[in-house]
């Protein structure tokens, strides 16, 4: 790894984006169960070149980069854009960690921006792909899925461990023009999904205990496939490219279920959730961001599983990282009380947000903890 802030402005430099409702007639066809018919599309920011990979922090902040010149942007709610990164070397795909960390992928590597500001290069790769890095995915324990796109040959897929290890996870060979791009890991149910941008396809992985790949075939078939988003009921919304100017979601079986369809973009290159309860679709189009109000949210996509503490949680202990938990909640299989019950009694605070009390549906917040086996597991403790 190396370790650096020269040649990087991480500023807050205001710029004369503008965040408005235009007057271009953008189109929603999509069930209430996804979108409300109340809600409409957006503008967010106008006047970039070729907006890409949209990341937010759990702040709500928004940051998006733009290819020409490559530059990195960052939207606070209700506030003007700012650049945060300023040369962005060709930054394309984004994510948040676990850490609150942004993640990039950037023509000739993955860098990591810290919360300090500077920069680490967590791979530098002058060979992996002629156009170079693409789209990235996280794993808990910070391991890291990305593509890297050849536009007139063959792509690959690699991973990325923990303690840097690089493995070719996925190689394409004749017929050529296989294209791979956006990428999405679930990993609680071991499948990652793969946008091939030149074969107009989604593809479906089971991903193997030594993290390659292993096809299950095709799950759709969508117009220049981009990046892509998963909500929380395993629906694909799926940004559409090259000439296409729309997002087109499916549920998990593949079926189509609407698209929503910008109005003045030549493309829509990417999208993801985000805002306080990732129920805000920010969508990169050419020259513009837009955001759009969803009824269903989005996944966490920071490296960690979610899981919900069911109703009722009873006297979680306040705790900071590093100590373990003293109170707890209904012990998980124990005889005489619900499967569904979690004990978190002595379990490792890795990182949390946990307003304490007592009696049914006192606390709320989360807390990321460790697991027995290592990896980290984030609780969403609700009301």
């Amino acid at each position: 790894m190396s370790r650096s802030t020269a040649g990087i402005l991480v500023a807050s430099v205001l710029y004369c984006f503008t965040a408005l409702h235009p007057a271009a007639a953008h189109t929603v066809n999509l069930p209430a169960s996804l979108v409300s018919p109340a809600d409409t599309v957006t503008a967010v920011a106008t006047g970039i070149s070729f907006g890409e990979g949209p990341a937010t922090d759990p702040a709500g902040n928004l940051y998006f980069s733009d290819r020409n010149p490559s530059r990195i942007w960052k939207v606070s709610p209700g506030a003007a854009a700012e650049v945060f990164r300023n040369p962005a070397n060709d930054a394309n795909g984004m994510v948040f960690d676990s850490e609150e960390r942004l993640v990039v992928c950037e023509k000739r590597g993955i860098s990591r921006t810290e919360k300090d500001s500077s920069v680490t290069m967590l791979i530098i790769a002058d060979t992996l792909g002629d156009e170079g890095l693409n789209d990235l995915t996280l794993t808990s324990g910070g391991g890291v899925f990305f593509t890297s796109s050849v536009w007139n040959g063959n792509g690959k897929v690699f991973y990325l461990s923990p303690d840097g290890r690089l493995t070719t996870v996925l190689s394409f060979s004749n017929p050529p023009l296989n294209y791979p791009n956006g990428i999405e890991y679930v990993e609680e149910k071991r499948l990652l999904y793969l946008n091939i941008t030149r074969k107009d396809s989604v593809v479906k992985y089971r991903v193997n205990d030594d993290m390659h790949l292993t096809a299950l075939g095709p799950l759709c078939s969508a117009p220049s496939p981009d990046g892509l988003a998963l909500d929380e009921k395993g629906n694909l919304w799926v940004a559409n490219t090259n000439g296409n100017h729309q997002v087109t979601v499916f549920d998990s079986s593949g079926t189509k279920l609407g698209e929503i369809i910008t109005d003045g973009q030549e493309s829509v290159q990417n999208c993801a959730f985000g805002g306080p309860d990732r129920k805000t679709l920010y969508i990169t189009g050419k020259t513009a961001v837009f955001s759009l109000k969803t009824a269903v949210a989005g996944r966490n996509t920071s490296g960690v599983s979610s899981v919900a503490c069911p109703k009722p949680v009873y006297g979680i202990s306040t705790g900071s990282p590093g100590t373990s938990f003293r109170g707890g909640v209904p012990y998980l299989n124990s005889p005489g009380l619900p499967s569904n019950m979690f004990d978190l009694r002595g379990v490792r605070i890795t990182s949390s947000v946990v307003r304490s009390g007592y009696g049914a549906g006192r606390s709320s917040g989360i807390v990321v903890v460790q697991s027995a086996g290592g990896e980290a597991v984030r609780f969403s403790v609700i009301r």
